[in-house]
């Protein structure tokens, strides 16, 4: 849509990640993880075609929290705000490796 840099937040936390029980949730939230790391790298190849860079900032909480508990949402806003808050400064700075995905 015309964008000239992208500043992408990631909500995903990779501590959430099933245990090693053989259960069926703890695979769908594997093939969950899998897909949404997928699209993630597809969207990256998009941008970088069209030659957007895209700077990440991950937004982790301080305790791993599944992305569909709102039970915190005004503290993790709260968090995010101030993850995000710190990069800002830094994204005219950043260098081709520092990109997400790299």
């Amino acid at each position: 849509m015309g964008a000239t840099e992208i500043v992408a937040l990631d909500l995903t936390d990779p501590r959430r990640m099933p245990s090693n029980d053989r259960s069926v949730q703890r695979h769908l939230g594997r093939l969950a993880f899998a897909i949404g790391q997928r699209q993630r790298a597809l969207e990256m190849a998009i941008a970088t075609a069209r030659g957007a860079p895209v700077h990440c900032i991950n937004l982790l909480a301080p305790a791993a929290t599944t992305i569909w508990d709102f039970g915190d949402s005004q503290q993790l806003v709260e968090t995010g705000y101030e993850i995000a808050s710190q990069h800002i400064p830094d994204l005219t700075r950043l260098k081709d490796d520092q990109r997400c995905g790299r």
